[in-house]
């Protein structure tokens, strides 16, 4: 329910909520994921909490709170969503609608070198929405715009198949594509500005995920809007409309695990932090290099780490001064690696610059198919070099995607068979020496 102000047939309008209402609640009240009922969506976002005056209040008060108490009373109810704080949509009280995103023009025009800084800035103590936005697979961009519209960033097929928000000053698609340009730069084909545009989300839904991880016991949870379409479209969602996962659907499947590394940059130092969602504590270790565009890494330190159950902490400070030239100069990245009994568990990475300024020398990757049983296999992947944003471009389900791969590194990516899946795989990375590699499909 969301609605700015009521009908001329107030009553009637109450009356049908009144039907309404207990219906909603027969349906869904057994469902095992329904955790608390809210009465509205945003209707008090810009009012005091307690404000009698706020839009949706009396259908509140009148139909849905008196439903609830009769059908579900045992239930928690918060009458909307943010709510808590003068006005709603607090950081430190409630819920709260907040992201790092930029949908205005205001924060389009912020200084990006400190985009990291954005993320932490805004977690609450529960972001029951948070947004980011980005595109879908070229593969599956093909399904509903033609080639000449893909190749034109500024065709009205873009804006048509973006939802658009009506309280802010810029389109959604253009916030998406001008950020997309500010944070990973140009790009000089058609190809690499949808992957852009898919990666810009990517990139938004990790830092967004581990900010809020690190801050476990202040902030409760993160809710993204949204998971995924009901029509083709670029935008809000994780997995597009013919049920592909988008770049940062694999983000988000690294970021929810249950052990995570992240890194932190503070004013002198970086900072590393395991945060561990598990109900036991983590034993394992930390391990923490200066990765160049090629060759060996140098390795900062190694430690044993414990962390206990239910809990996030930073368990290593290393000062900026002691950091190579390299790193400094913007020709590699820190990686911090999580390790359980010397297997890796996790791995977070920084990079000193914006994404944009991330320029390894091309390299030619390696990959070969390798099929386990009926439907199912590997995909086991090499790179003499720093591989930047390897891409599966394929119609199986892969366990991983969308990923940076280390000098000399072998990566086995697990592949599972959908129906139907008949065509070429592609991989590649941005910064392959060549075409793709085409890989013959296993089925």
């Amino acid at each position: 329910m969301a609605c700015g102000h009521y009908p001329e047939d107030e009553p009637a309008f109450i009356e049908g909520f009144r039907i309404e209402a207990p219906a909603v609640i027969r349906q869904l009240r057994n469902h095992p994921a329904l955790a608390w009922w809210i009465g509205d969506n945003e209707n008090r976002m810009k009012f005091d909490f307690d404000d009698p005056s706020s839009p949706g209040t009396r259908v509140v008060d009148e139909a849905i709170r008196p439903a609830l108490l009769e059908l579900d009373p045992d239930r928690p109810f918060v009458p909307s969503s943010p709510f808590g704080g003068r006005p709603n949509n607090c950081l430190t009280i409630g819920d709260c609608h907040q992201s790092a995103f930029a949908i205005d023009r205001a924060a389009l025009d912020r200084d990006w070198r400190d985009y990291r800084n954005w993320f932490p800035a805004a977690i609450g103590r529960l972001n029951t929405e948070c947004v980011t936005a980005g595109s879908p697979t070229l593969r599956s961009i093909r399904n509903f715009l033609a080639e000449e519209d893909i190749a034109d960033p500024q065709s009205p097929m873009w804006y048509f198949h973006t939802k658009d928000n009506p309280y802010t000053d810029t389109r959604i698609f253009d916030a998406q594509r001008i950020s997309c340009e500010r944070l990973l730069g140009p790009a000089e084909n058609p190809s690499e500005f949808v992957a852009k545009l898919g990666y810009l989300q990517h990139e938004f839904a990790r830092l967004t995920l581990e900010a809020a991880r690190r801050w476990k016991g202040y902030n409760w949870g993160v809710l993204f809007w949204m998971f995924n379409d009901c029509w083709p479209a670029t935008g809000w969602s994780f997995v597009d409309y013919y049920g592909t996962p988008k770049p940062a659907w694999f983000a988000l499947k690294r970021v929810c695990q249950p052990v995570i590394g992240s890194i932190e940059e503070t004013a002198e130092n970086f900072r590393f932090w395991v945060c561990n969602d598990r109900l036991d504590p983590f034993v394992g270790e930390v391990s923490v290099a200066v990765q160049p565009w090629s060759g060996s890494s140098q390795k900062l330190r190694q430690l044993p780490v414990t962390v206990s159950a239910n809990a996030s902490a930073s368990c290593l400070e290393i000062p900026k001064t002691e950091l190579p030239s390299e790193f400094n100069e913007r020709r590699a990245v820190l990686v911090m690696e999580l390790l359980v009994d010397d297997q890796p568990a996790d791995r977070a990475w920084f990079f000193s610059g914006l994404p944009s300024e991330m320029a390894p020398p091309p390299v030619r990757l390696d990959a070969e198919m390798e099929t386990l049983e009926s439907g199912r296999g590997e995909i086991v992947l090499r790179s003499p070099g720093y591989a930047r944003v390897v891409t599966i471009d394929t119609e199986l389900d892969v366990e991983d995607n969308y990923f940076d791969l280390l000098p000399g590194e072998v990566r086995r990516i697990g592949w599972r068979a959908r129906s139907g899946c008949n065509r070429p795989i592609s991989i590649t990375c941005w910064n392959a020496a060549g075409e793709p590699i085409q890989v013959k499909n296993p089925l």
